[in-house]
């Protein structure tokens, strides 16, 4: 398995949701090129824990319902990206086969 990691940043600034669907955006075109997503972290920018715990709700669904069966390992840290984002994602990939990872989600 051949590991290979990408930063992805919005194209456009704006909210934290539109900022992170930019992002989403951009991972989902690369998984058609035929990358499988192993880990995504996620780092917002927000002025306090309970924006925080919304933003962070908001983005682990659209995670998993963008990725399905394939959803990669995630999480959402309080981590400012560099200015002027909101969001920023490193993310893990696989190149080639996809056998041998799996998600599962319990409970």
């Amino acid at each position: 398995m051949e590991k290979e990691y990408r930063i992805y940043t919005p194209s456009v600034r704006g909210s934290i949701g539109s900022e992170w669907e930019q992002c989403r955006n951009q991972i989902s075109e690369d998984i058609a090129k035929g990358l499988r997503p192993v880990k995504l972290n996620i780092f917002i920018s927000v002025p306090d824990f309970l924006v925080y715990t919304e933003k962070k709700q908001f983005i682990s669904r659209s995670v998993i319902a963008a990725f399905s069966d394939h959803c990669p390992a995630f999480n959402v840290s309080i981590h400012p990206p560099e200015e002027p984002f909101r969001v920023a994602v490193e993310a893990l990939f696989a190149a080639g086969s996809r056998s041998g990872i799996s998600t599962r989600f319990l409970g």
